[in-house]
C-alpha cells in the first residue's frame, strides 16, 4: 500500500496507478505528448524511492525498475503494450535497476534470446554441455607451475559455444549457479 500510495503521490490527477501482482505496478500517464515527459516522469517515481519506507519502526529501501511504452507507436493494443513496457522493464533490471528504459523494438529479440538461453542451461548441466578447461598458472619469473585455474565452459547445441559473460550471469539470477558449483567442484 505504501509503495502504491508514494507512486499515486508523485502523478497528476488523470493517471492511472495498478498494481498488477506482486511488486509490480502498472502506470497510464494520460495526454503525454513527448517522450521527454514520461522520462521526467520515470525520473521523479526513481527519486521517491531513495527514501525510505518506514514499517513498524524499521526502515526498507526499494528500488524501481521502469519499462516505458508508449501507445500507438509501440503498440496496438492493450496487451501488447503491457508486454513491451515489461520488457523495457527487464533491460531496467538488466541495467543494474533503480533504472528505467524505454521500449525499443530489438529489445524484443534481446529478451527471447537470454529466456532461449536460460531455458537451455537449465538443462546443460545434465546433458553434459558444460566442460571444464584447465589453465595453468605459471611464475613468469622462475617458470614454476603455481596451479590450475578452471574455467567453466558451454557448449550448446542450439547456441553454440556461450561466452561465459553472457551465461554466468543468467546462472547467478536464477540460481542455477548452485547446482552448477556444486558440479565444478
Amino acid at each position: 500500500r505504501m509503495v502504491a500510495q508514494r507512486i499515486a503521490r508523485d502523478l497528476r490527477r488523470d493517471d492511472v496507478v495498478a498494481r498488477l501482482g506482486g511488486d509490480e505496478f502498472a502506470v497510464i500517464l494520460k495526454g503525454i505528448t513527448a517522450r521527454s515527459e514520461a522520462m521526467q516522469v520515470c525520473a521523479k517515481l526513481i527519486e521517491s524511492f531513495s527514501t525510505a519506507f518506514s514499517v513498524e519502526g524499521h526502515d526498507f529501501f526499494v528500488t524501481a525498475s521502469i519499462g516505458v511504452a508508449f501507445f500507438p507507436e509501440d503498440a496496438e493494443d492493450g496487451k501488447m503494450l503491457t508486454r513491451n513496457a515489461d520488457t523495457a522493464m527487464y533491460q531496467a533490471k538488466i541495467a543494474g535497476k533503480n533504472a528505467f528504459e524505454l521500449f525499443l523494438p530489438a529489445m524484443n529479440a534481446n529478451v527471447r534470446k537470454r529466456v532461449s538461453l536460460e531455458g537451455c542451461l537449465r538443462y546443460a548441466l545434465e546433458k553434459g554441455e558444460l566442460t571444464l578447461h584447465y589453465q595453468p598458472k605459471v611464475d613468469l619469473m622462475g617458470g614454476k607451475l603455481l596451479g590450475f585455474e578452471a574455467l567453466l565452459r558451454w557448449n550448446s547445441p542450439e547456441h553454440g559455444n556461450v561466452s561465459p559473460a553472457d551465461f554466468i550471469p543468467i546462472a547467478e539470477e536464477t540460481g542455477l549457479i548452485v547446482p552448477i558449483g556444486e558440479w565444478v567442484i
